[in-house]
């Protein structure tokens, strides 16, 4: 096959397993290759590969997975009623002292969502200042019943991953090298909000580009963006907790929150992992990671339609 056609093919078998068949400039923006090609050379093979993959309202997807057009319609919707709750919380969290942006990430940031579906945010904060503000997004989403917990899922918050803003490089948590899931996690983060984070998230994450040459990163419309003028609270929080007050006061929660940690008994923080880290500049409780599933299920659908 050519290099091309397998880079396509690819691409709309990894998101088929998330029930996602792609439009053609999805299908360019997301192709997992290492070599740059252009839109019109994308659209060209996706006519000659009609023997693996079928087209309908302009939507690509693999022989027999009709059924997923209407996945990714409800999904939309569902999505979209979701994104409203955002637009609603997002600028009381975003004034929480040294949150430097929050993210939704995973299915949401792609309108990919069931209506059971809760919502990952990824946070990054001020260096020196993660336990502080993990504690006070803890507490105020418990507060207003937003956080997910037990059984109640849908529709809340789930406040799974803390950064700190000095150490936004996440190749080092790879499950290997060819983890699939984190690259696309990476690339498809979405900021709501930012104080000039996201864009050295992206160059940080650069090395992306050997598996996504085409990638670029999102810029957020103003449905899905908050944008807050007036941070005079937040900044003088900022400017009072900057010293030794917020260097005392961060020691403080942190020692709450990791013995609180440590009495989970089915936490997965002491395997070595990606999974589960806890750390100075990293909180990142993922106890379900799929990673490795969904990496096992690309390399059996690469085995059987790529590679022949």
């Amino acid at each position: 096959m050519e290099q091309l056609d397998r880079a396509i093919l690819s691409t709309i078998g990894y998101f088929d397993q998330l029930d996602y068949p792609l439009t053609a400039m999805e299908i360019h923006k997301w192709l997992f290759s290492d070599i740059k090609c252009s839109f019109e050379n994308v659209v060209a093979r996706l006519y000659l590969l009609g023997s693996k993959i079928s087209c309908q309202d302009g939507l690509y997807f693999l022989l027999g997975r009709e059924k997923i057009l209407a996945t990714r319609h409800d999904n939309y919707l569902s999505s979209i009623f979701k994104n409203k709750i955002v637009q609603k919380w997002f600028g009381y969290l975003a004034r929480v002292p040294y949150v430097k942006m929050i993210a939704v990430c995973n299915n949401f940031s792609f309108n990919n969502l069931k209506e059971s579906s809760d919502i990952d945010l990824f946070i990054v904060a001020s260096s020196g200042r993660l336990y502080l503000v993990r504690f006070l997004l803890t507490a105020i989403t418990s507060v207003l019943g937003l956080r997910r917990h037990d059984w109640k899922i849908a529709n809340r918050f789930c406040l799974s991953f803390y950064l700190d803003d000095q150490n936004l490089n996440l190749e080092n948590i790879q499950i290997c090298h060819e983890d699939i899931y984190l690259k696309y996690w990476i690339n498809t983060v979405l900021p709501v909000y930012d104080e000039g984070i996201f864009q050295d998230f992206c160059a940080e994450n650069s090395w992306l580009d050997d598996s996504l040459s085409n990638r670029y990163s999102y810029n957020p419309g103003l449905r899905r963006r908050i944008e807050i003028r007036k941070m005079y609270g937040k900044k003088a929080l900022e400017k009072f907790l900057s010293g030794k007050m917020g260097d005392w006061i961060e020691a403080i929660f942190k020692r709450i929150q990791l013995a609180k940690m440590s009495h989970n008994k089915m936490s997965l923080s002491k395997e070595n992992d990606s999974r589960v880290i806890i750390s100075d500049h990293m909180l990142k409780f993922h106890e379900g990671d799929r990673r490795l599933e969904y990496l096992e299920k690309f390399k059996e659908f690469i085995t059987k339609n790529v590679q022949a």
